[in-house]
């Protein structure tokens, strides 16, 4: 993701894409804490970029991450689900 990140070059689209992975972040931390089984963190601008980062592996096996595609294919919001 930092190589990713380097080559934007407008501050507030990597702001955007800051605000995002901390939104997908948290919904992972809430999830591993046992607070829900599912949180689907919608509207993201970024989310194919998200999903394409590599997993952490704290969550391996705890989370997962689904890309939940829009009709049009023009990116996808992001389900964390527990993983067992």
């Amino acid at each position: 993701m930092a190589e990713q990140r380097e080559s934007i070059d407008a501050p507030e689209t990597r702001s955007s894409i800051d605000h995002e992975l901390e939104l997908v972040d948290s919904a992972v931390e809430f999830v591993m804490a046992g607070a829900a089984s599912r949180v689907v963190v919608a509207g993201l601008n970024f989310g194919r970029q998200i999903m394409a980062r590599p997993s952490d592996p704290r969550t391996v096996g705890r989370v997962r991450l689904e890309a939940l595609w829009r009709f049009d294919h023009s990116g996808c919001d992001i389900a964390v689900l527990a993983d067992g």
